[in-house]
């Protein structure tokens, strides 16, 4: 598939609001919300309404995110609805932070990013390195099982500033950790949190938030 290809529709479906992360710039921080997770039935109606909404000349991209998305337990089976609903016109991104990379249940699923329309997202920020010392071991155990794979990953890089940038780019050119769908990503962290401020980051991308409730919580639009 060529990332050429214009992607004129973003959804983010937050499909659990757990984590086992404590990053300091989550977006999500202060949820109100009690744990809870999303069901199978309410990603099918959101993913129809949302594919039959856009432009069929261009893809429409499904993000997975949370929290942690590998907490919930039937992310699996949404993530392969998503990819299987409309292969040639659904890209599917599945957003993790990591932690269950070289867990048995985890590597079985990953078969999935050898799909045409699916990717594997990683984060990748100082928090992670700096708060578990088997995090950037096990990132790097990944990337070479997902480069001999062929499975197609990225990984979603953000930094507090040129310092933080250019500490993470030394540790992925030390590390010689690839991505290998298209290139990295780069995020400035912006200090915004949705239940506090009201709002997202503007990165100038469309998209559309979908809370793990089903309820839409924030659309921008460039547009």
């Amino acid at each position: 598939m060529s990332t050429d290809k214009l992607l004129n529709r973003r959804v983010y479906i937050r499909i659990i609001n757990k984590c086992n992360k404590d990053c300091s710039f989550c977006f999500y921080k202060n949820d109100p919300k009690q744990p809870t997770e999303i069901s199978l039935d309410t990603v099918k109606r959101i993913v129809r309404k949302e594919f039959a909404m856009h432009d069929k000349s261009t893809m429409l991209r499904v993000g997975l995110s949370g929290g942690e998305p590998t907490m919930h337990p039937d992310y699996k089976t949404i993530a392969t609805y998503i990819a299987n609903i409309a292969p040639n016109g659904v890209l599917l991104s599945f957003e993790t932070n990591g932690t269950k990379l070289n867990d048995p249940e985890f590597l079985e699923f990953t078969e999935i990013f050898k799909k045409e329309n699916a990717v594997l997202k990683i984060s990748f920020n100082s928090d992670l390195i700096d708060s578990d010392p088997e995090w950037l071991p096990r990132l790097i155990e990944f990337n070479r099982y997902a480069v001999e794979s062929k499975l197609k990953f990225m990984l979603g890089i953000r930094y507090r500033d040129e310092d933080d940038k250019q500490r993470l780019e030394k540790i992925i050119e030390d590390n010689n950790l690839k991505s290998s769908w298209d290139s990295h990503l780069y995020f400035p962290i912006q200090n915004v949190n949705l239940y506090r401020d009201g709002t997202l980051p503007n990165y100038d991308i469309s998209w559309i938030v979908y809370d793990c409730d089903g309820e839409k919580i924030y659309e921008f639009s460039n547009q």
